[in-house]
């Protein structure tokens, strides 16, 4: 943010013309460094067990071709891979921050042929999705956080923390969140 004065000739004379800035979103230091799983062809596997981890998107980067997760301009994504171990309707949360947290999920074994199951987008809260799985297919799923315009990137290096949750399409989802089912915690943040 700041003033710039620009003086020039004009009609004889000079006419100074002052120009201000201001700086939207991040505004601190680049990252030096990108998650591991920046790219789709380096997602990290995942299980639809339930289990919960933090990731982050500090550093990460769009590549080309990657899609818009739920229509919204990503900023950069990271990507899990997930084969369903089981044929049961799966939870993901991707716990939002202030600002604007996305996640996608999408069938396709390459980022070119991705076709979308589920997306969802929120500002201020946690982006969630549920889909149907068969076992054996295949799913990646997309994280991003974008933070908030004129907040100097606040909460952007901070982790997200995804949870996955399987859900039985037969019996009520309630007895499953209270099982005594021990939750993977996995650290998948690079070092800013």
């Amino acid at each position: 943010s700041g003033e710039i004065e620009v003086t020039a000739p004009w009609r004889g004379g000079e006419q100074t013309l002052t120009i201000r800035t201001t700086t939207i979103g991040y505004t601190g230091a680049p990252p030096t460094e990108r998650p591991i799983n920046d790219n789709f062809a380096n997602a990290f596997p995942i299980s639809d067990g339930f289990s919960s981890f933090e990731a982050t998107t500090y550093g990460a980067t769009m590549q080309i071709g990657e899609p818009d997760h739920a229509g919204t301009d990503n900023g950069g994504s990271v990507w899990y891979r997930m084969e369903a171990l089981r044929g049961d309707n799966v939870h993901v949360t991707a716990e939002g921050r202030m600002g604007q947290t996305s996640i996608g999920v999408y069938r396709g074994g390459s980022l070119a042929g991705l076709q979308e199951v589920t997306s969802s987008s929120v500002i201020g809260g946690d982006a969630t999705v549920t889909f149907a799985a068969s076992e054996g297919e295949v799913f990646h799923v997309a994280v991003d956080y974008n933070p908030l315009p004129n907040t100097a990137g606040a909460g952007e290096r901070d982790p997200v923390t995804i949870t996955v949750l399987p859900l039985p399409t037969t019996s009520n989802a309630a007895a499953t969140t209270s099982s005594s089912t021990v939750p993977t915690v996995i650290s998948a943040c690079s070092a800013p």
